[in-house]
């Protein structure tokens, strides 16, 4: 009997250690090897009732001995849509490549997923490059395409849902960080920052606003980005360094760059109803060059685990020169008056466009004695100054007529705003109640404005004008964003704000005004892993103080002057915003619409006086504006192909008075095939066209083409564009109806770009360890949500 027990307890211990050394495990990573954390899925074993799973840190998922193969996953991460893939599961270790949009094939695995490559709320929508494979080949201009609602033109203008947009480096706003991103967004490599997120509605900007992550060295090492650019129109280097030691993280970027503007020919009519003088013009635009450099430095001290400090430095300046020769020609009934022919050069020195911004800001994370609670405390000041400045020569020698003063001239102008700002936030976060936001500011702005005229025929008295005007602004904003279950979130802001302006040279001049304006966003999750959202907001804008500065500035011989309106009053803004955004088998599909209703819109306004044109401002009756934009990606073609079509359709109707209404009709349309060679090489032809027609001016069709390969490995990544080959030389004729006058106009000039850019990644992030798992990012946090 003791035999027997014995030889019964060694096969049952030897039947545990079997199934002990017998253990699965799934292990999921991208094709760079990179551990997928927090993967969940859904295990249809069959027979068996479904299970759930959830990978760890490292991408891993011990497989239940109850679990037998073959088995099915089916994929529950946001990131990727539901599909299904078979494993046998009958190793120790069985591993799944996941790559977003795309297909791998691994050893009996196979994984199909259309990528969704942002995820977002009623508050923001937010992109992780890291984990998008595809990241690598992007420039920053290509990323930010991929945020719903996102448009970026060709000159860097960045729009979200047809509003321009603020932009943010690590949660803080820099003057000098949104021009160098504005003039590089085209070259400079996404992956410079770990992410990107949209605010919707940013306490501190009022607005919508990008916000880029820059990506954080290891502790006690540093990391940084060389880039390289060298085109037939222009050149330069930009870089950025970031260094951890200590409880310092110190950052730096600089750069320079070089554009050249190819000779520009441009003729022109100008029609005068009242006088019928007919004005023509021939100008030759050479030696156009500009040179930007810029620098900023900071520097991120974490007292301890719940105080820090913010500080930075930044400058950036330009310097532009531009030569014109013009032959003018003014008739009366086919009976030639005059005819000048003249020649101007436009100085613009560093010494006058310059910008500095500088920065302090403090955060303490406050301690919540409520389980599941944060709060947190944000105080900043910063002061911006802004410089603009030119200086203008004109020599002229009078063919036929008489000479008046505006023949030759010297004229010099400067431009300079100084504000001051001052900004505070408590944010309250609970499970329950939601997240909420209560934020103050204040800024005093100074906006100066000298110009001085030296006419040669006048020599002993320079005409001089100037004028300086003052803002104050103050306000109060709160928000509350709450989220019901793990499909719906909401977010309300009221905010109420008083301002006074005036100038100094008139000092019974000035303005007040009391504002309220509320917002309301809300944001669904479709089960289908679609995403609706809808936003609406009541606003009001303010002049900018530029336009209500009367400081007339003269151009070609005298016959156009630009000035402004001292009598503009504030416009109101009630807008509506809704967008669609969803995965569909491989592709994704983004569509959003938004109206917009402006009374009293503040806008350039064009008319004609005493056969002179006048370039002012003025308040529009109302504005009526519909737009919509459609976009659909990574539509398969054969063999490694996939293409992408979008395209956009904006009207407006403009309410200029009782009697004066007119339309602005424009649209756009966009296609682009990829080709990924292979892990390295990507190929992209891409082609847009767009016609604008807006407020008191046509502009002509416009078609553009772009040829881009792109080689990245490791920490290199190199790129080769060929831009409008398809017509290197364009003429593009264009039309101007301002009040009393119409105008033609036709420009030619050279169309097509080569460019080669070349970046370097070094040092060590924060992002991976070397061991695959993910680490902790360092909380400096931002100045709201």
């Amino acid at each position: 009997m003791k035999i027997l027990t014995c030889l019964l307890l060694l096969f049952v211990c030897q039947h545990a250690f079997a199934q002990q050394g017998d253990k699965r495990v799934l292990i999921f990573e991208d094709n760079f090897k990179r551990p997928q954390r927090a993967v969940a899925f859904v295990m249809l074993s069959p027979g068996k009732k479904n299970i759930a799973g959830i990978t760890d840190t490292a991408g891993r998922f011990l497989l239940p001995d109850t679990i037998h193969a073959p088995l099915t996953l089916q994929l529950k991460d946001t990131a990727f849509t539901c599909r299904y893939c078979t494993v046998a599961a009958d190793k120790p270790e069985t591993r799944i490549v996941i790559i977003p949009g795309s297909t791998q094939q691994l050893k009996e695995v196979s994984i199909t997923a259309a990528a969704t490559y942002t995820k977002g709320d009623a508050a923001k929508i937010t992109m992780d490059l890291t984990k998008i494979p595809e990241a690598r080949f992007w420039t920053i201009a290509a990323a930010l395409k991929n945020i719903p609602g996102v448009e970026v033109d060709a000159n860097g203008n960045i729009t979200y849902a047809g509003k321009p947009v603020a932009l943010k480096h690590n949660g803080y706003t820099s003057v000098v960080f949104s021009k160098m991103l504005s003039d590089n967004i085209h070259q400079q490599p996404a992956l410079k920052y770990t992410g990107i997120t949209l605010q919707l509605h940013d306490l501190k900007t009022e607005k919508p606003t990008l916000n880029f992550e820059q990506v954080l060295p290891a502790d006690k090492s540093i990391y940084g980005n060389i880039n390289t650019y060298v085109s037939t129109v222009s050149g330069g280097a930009d870089g950025s360094i970031t260094a951890r030691t200590g409880k310092h993280t110190i950052s730096a970027m600089g750069g320079y760059s070089r554009r050249y503007t190819p000779e520009k020919v441009m003729t022109g009519n100008t029609h005068y109803d009242t006088s019928a003088i007919v004005l023509t013009r021939e100008t030759r635009t050479t030696g156009t060059a500009r040179i930007t450099p810029f620098i900023s430095i900071s520097d991120n001290y974490r007292i301890n685990d719940r105080h820090f400090l913010n500080a930075e430095f930044s400058w950036n300046a330009s310097d532009d020169h531009k030569n014109e020769e013009a032959v003018t020609r003014i008739r009366h009934q086919d009976v030639l008056l005059k005819s000048v022919t003249a020649t101007r050069r436009t100085d613009m020195p560093f010494a006058d466009n310059n910008n500095l911004n500088t920065r302090l800001a403090y955060i303490w994370k406050i301690p919540a004695k409520i389980p599941g609670t944060r709060r947190r405390l944000d105080i900043s000041a910063e002061y911006v100054s802004i410089g603009t400045g030119l200086e203008n020569s004109l020599v002229s020698a009078v063919d036929q007529g008489k000479e008046v003063p505006a023949d030759n001239y010297r004229q010099r102008k400067k431009e300079r705003e100084k504000d001051v700002y001052a900004y505070a936030c408590y944010a309250y976060e609970n499970k329950r109640v939601g997240a909420f936001d209560i934020a103050a500011k204040y800024f005093y702005r100074t906006y100066e404005e000298r110009q001085e005229t030296d006419f040669s025929l006048h020599p002993q008295e320079p005409e001089l004008l100037q004028s300086t005007a003052v803002y104050h602004y103050g306000a109060l904003l709160a928000s509350l964003e709450k989220k019901f279950g793990s499909s719906f979130s909401a977010r309300a802001v009221l905010k109420g704000d008083y301002n006074y302006n005036g100038f100094k040279h008139l000092p019974d001049r000035y303005f007040r005004s009391f504002f309220v304006s509320p917002y309301l966003s809300l944001y669904y999750q479709l089960p289908n892993k679609g995403t609706l959202r809808l936003e609406s907001e009541y606003s009001q804008q303010r002049p900018p103080l530029h336009a209500l500065v009367n400081v007339p500035m003269i151009f070609n011989n005298g016959y156009a002057v630009k000035e402004g309106n001292p009598d503009l009053r504030p416009s109101g803004t009630f807008s509506v915003n809704a967008g669609y955004a969803v995965p569909w088998k491989k592709l994704r599909f983004n569509l959003d619409a938004s109206y917009r209703r402006i009374s009293n819109d503040i806008g350039v306004y064009t008319y004609a006086r005493d056969s002179v044109t006048v370039v002012s401002y003025r308040n529009l009756q109302a504005v009526n504006g519909y737009y919509t934009r459609g976009m659909l990606s990574d539509i398969p073609l054969a063999w490694k192909l996939k293409a992408g079509i979008s395209g956009w359709v904006e009207y407006y109707r403009y309410h200029v008075r009782q009697d004066y209404n007119t339309n602005g009709f424009s649209r756009g349309a966009s296609l682009s095939l990829t080709c990924m060679i292979n892990a390295q090489w990507r190929l992209m032809v891409s082609g847009s066209y767009d016609k604008r027609i807006g407020f008191q001016h046509t502009s002509p069709d416009y078609f553009s083409s772009n040829i881009n390969a792109v080689y990245a490995k490791g920490k290199w990544m190199c790129s080769l564009t060929g831009s409008n080959l398809h017509q290197p030389w364009l003429e593009q004729r264009s039309s101007s109806n301002g009040e009393g006058y119409y105008a033609l106009s036709a420009d030619r000039y050279r169309n097509f770009d080569c460019r080669l850019s070349l970046s370097y990644t070094f040092g060590k992030n924060t992002t991976f360890t070397d061991k695959g798992k993910y680490a902790e990012k360092n909380d400096l946090g931002s100045l709201s949500r």
